[in-house]
């Protein structure tokens, strides 16, 4: 996924918190509200102390500490949704998109602000893209399996 990262130290960090993420979202995927909501609250003030005495040339670390902190891939889903632009903003916060973009510029060390107005924009239409993807695909093996039943 970061093939161009600028060492592997960043790719060591990335991973860990992959990893962090993948078992917390599990956890919470099996607990109830209450006990969530105490999760979430010790994992902000575990990395909440992380941010302490950072000296990097850039803003791309601090940016990936925030969004780790943001990232809301343990999200319910609505019971009901208003319109498609509701469905849309709940899969981007539910995909982590913000932690995903975030992964790659700390990798590269880039030292562009993702949240300048012209790259948010496509950040967020690459985001929802990454939403569809997983329906796009059920779509087409449905199109598939029904072109095969016939």
């Amino acid at each position: 996924m970061y093939p161009f990262c600028k060492d592997a130290r960043r790719l060591e960090l990335i991973n860990v918190l992959m990893i962090m993420l993948w078992v917390y979202n599990d956890k919470c995927e099996k607990s109830t509200g209450e006990e969530a909501a105490n999760l979430l609250h010790e994992w902000e003030v575990r990395l909440g102390t992380g941010d302490r005495g950072c000296n990097e040339s850039s803003t791309a670390g601090r940016e990936l500490h925030l969004a780790t902190l943001n990232t809301e891939y343990w999200l319910k889903p609505p019971a009901k949704y208003e319109n498609l632009g509701e469905y849309l903003a709940y899969r981007y916060r539910n995909i982590g998109a913000v932690f995903v973009w975030s992964c790659v510029k700390f990798s590269m060390d880039l030292k562009v602000d993702i949240s300048d107005p012209r790259i948010a924009e496509w950040l967020e239409w690459a985001g929802l893209h990454l939403g569809m993807i997983p329906y796009l695909h059920l779509f087409t093996s449905a199109v598939t399996e029904e072109l095969i039943d016939r």
